[in-house]
């Protein structure tokens, strides 16, 4: 969903950085209209693609909320298995949604410096206080947040494959009940 958002935001995104970099205050404006058009798009679009899925398949999907798979259901008399978060799950939950949720902040801040700086203009905004920096410090420091970013990024794919991956090995005991 992260790249989706990303997808939909890009035309609006390159409406608006256009707008300040031919300093038309029209055209800046008009990513907001164009965002609200692209959203509106793509709730009509996904909406109605989740009302076909669900026209066709709605016994099917509401029998897995119901149940589950019943692929994987134990049969009467076997042992099933309860599955266990590792410790510290919910810790890496929450840095995985802060690092993939706020990484794009370091970078959006570091490339609209890095382009007013090529296009020689400053800003008053907080976003590009780079351009504000005495002169050999903000391409430096715009290139240091957008590595800040990737590395943000990192820290959150990794953090999420570690978990997916102590998720996967099996635990010392294995808790196991036996299915009624």
């Amino acid at each position: 969903m992260i790249g989706a958002s990303v997808a939909t935001a890009l035309p609006v995104a390159g409406v608006v950085l256009l707008g300040t970099v031919r300093d038309d205050p029209l055209l800046r404006w008009s990513g907001v209209p164009l965002g609200l058009l692209i959203g509106g798009l793509a709730m009509w679009l996904f909406g109605r693609l989740a009302y076909r899925r669900l026209e066709t398949n709605g016994p099917e999907l509401l029998e897995k909320l119901r149940g589950g798979n019943p692929n994987l259901r134990a049969k009467p008399g076997e042992p099933t298995v309860v599955l266990v978060e590792p410790p510290g799950a919910n810790g890496m939950r929450v840095t995985i949604g802060l690092c993939l949720g706020a990484g794009w902040i370091p970078m959006a801040s570091g490339v609209i410096s890095l382009i007013l700086i090529v296009g020689g203009d400053a800003s008053r905004t907080l976003w590009t206080f780079a351009t504000r920096l005495p002169e050999p410090l903000p391409v430096p420091v715009s290139i240091l947040l957008v590595g800040l970013s990737v590395l943000v990024y990192a820290t959150g794919v990794r953090t999420l494959l570690r978990l997916r991956r102590l998720r996967r090995e099996p635990a010392a005991t294995p808790v196991t009940a036996v299915a009624a």
